[in-house]
């Protein structure tokens, strides 16, 4: 599998920088939340990511892009377990 950080273009930006409106308050636990993104290039035809993240609780299905699997998951920064 991979790890990889994402393109600059899919990383959030503040909505006040290009509108002047402020977005509603988000939590803590919200606000730092990093985007991440896994891939498998190994074939497959359904596969899940799961992690240690949120104690293994969720499967987040990978999307084929024509070379590899792939998905976006927002994660508080850290070191987590995964499959």
């Amino acid at each position: 599998g991979g790890f990889m950080t994402p393109p600059a273009y899919l990383l959030p930006r503040h909505p006040s920088a290009s509108t002047g409106i402020d977005p509603p308050s988000a939590p803590d636990s919200l606000s730092h939340l990093v985007p991440t993104v896994f891939t498998w290039p190994y074939g497959g035809n359904q596969l899940f990511v799961t992690g240690a993240w949120d104690h293994w609780q969720s499967k987040h299905p990978m999307h084929h892009n024509g070379t590899e699997f792939a998905v976006f998951i927002s994660l508080q920064p850290g070191r987590f377990q995964y499959k």
